[in-house]
C-alpha cells in the first residue's frame, strides 16, 4: 500500500511538471499582443488549453487519467485507458497550476492557502457602459465623447437588453471587437450624475457627432450600447 501511494506521489509530481511546462509555453500565445488584440482571451483560452492536452495525450501517450486509475485500483494494470480517460486527461493538463494545486489540496498533499480576497466589484457610486460603433469601414476611426451634465434629469438608467441571434453571440464572445469602446469590459462612470455620451465622426470635416445617451445610471449599472453611422 505504501509503495502504491509513493508511486502515485511521483506519478502526480510528474504531471504538476508536465502542466507547469505546458502553461508556460502557451503564455507566449496568450500574451502576444496580436492575440489579445483579435480575440476575445477569457473565451479562447479554455478550448485552446484543451486541443494542446489532447495533443500531449496521443502524440506523447500520456494518459494520466488511465495510470492514476491503475495506481489506485480503478483498473487493472497494463490498461491504457480509451476515448474517455483520454478526454479527462486533457482536461486535466488544461486546468493549469491552478488545477493541480486544488487537486493536491483535496488529496492532502498540500496544505489549503487562505480564500484570496474577492475580485473587486461594482461599487454602489459606480456604473459600466460600453459604446459599440456599427457601419464603419475598415481604417475609419470614430471617437467616443463623455461629458459630465450639470444635472441628472429623468429615471436612472439600469440595464439593457438587446435580442441576439445564438451565432453573432458566439461570434460576439470568441472576438475582440474592435469597434467597441473598451474592447471588452465596461468604462467606469458615477453614478447618479448625468452625462452625455457622443460618437464622433472624424471622417468629415468639421466632424460631426450622434449623441447615444443623455442621462444617469443607476447604482452598478452595466449598460452596452450600440450606434449605427
Amino acid at each position: 500500500m505504501d509503495e502504491a501511494l509513493a508511486n502515485l506521489a511521483i506519478e502526480l509530481g510528474k504531471l504538476a511538471i508536465v502542466v507547469v511546462l505546458v502553461e508556460s509555453a502557451m503564455s507566449t500565445l496568450f500574451n502576444w499582443r496580436v492575440y489579445r488584440a483579435v480575440f476575445n482571451h477569457r473565451a479562447l483560452k479554455t478550448p485552446i488549453m484543451l486541443a494542446v492536452g489532447l495533443m500531449i495525450v496521443w502524440g506523447f501517450g500520456y494518459d494520466i487519467f488511465a495510470r492514476t486509475m491503475v495506481l489506485v485500483g480503478a483498473m487493472q494494470a497494463g490498461d491504457t485507458g480509451n476515448l474517455l480517460t483520454q478526454v479527462v486527461s486533457a482536461m486535466i493538463i488544461a486546468g493549469g497550476s491552478s488545477g493541480i494545486n486544488t487537486l493536491f489540496q483535496n488529496l492532502g498533499l498540500r496544505s489549503v492557502l487562505p480564500d484570496a480576497p474577492p475580485r473587486p466589484q461594482l461599487a454602489a457610486t459606480e456604473a459600466w457602459i460600453s459604446v459599440q460603433v456599427n457601419g464603419g469601414q475598415p481604417g475609419e476611426a470614430f471617437h467616443v465623447a463623455i461629458a459630465p451634465l450639470a444635472t441628472a434629469a429623468g429615471p436612472a438608467l439600469a440595464g439593457s437588453v438587446e435580442v441576439k441571434r445564438f451565432w453573432q453571440r458566439v461570434r460576439e464572445a470568441w472576438r475582440s471587437e474592435s469597434n467597441r469602446f473598451p474592447n471588452y469590459g465596461g468604462w467606469s462612470l458615477e453614478a447618479n450624475k448625468g452625462y452625455k455620451i457622443e460618437v464622433v465622426d472624424v471622417r468629415t470635416a468639421p466632424a460631426s457627432s450622434t449623441t447615444v445617451f443623455e442621462g444617469s445610471f443607476a447604482p452598478r449599472a452595466i449598460i452596452d450600447f450600440q450606434v449605427t453611422v
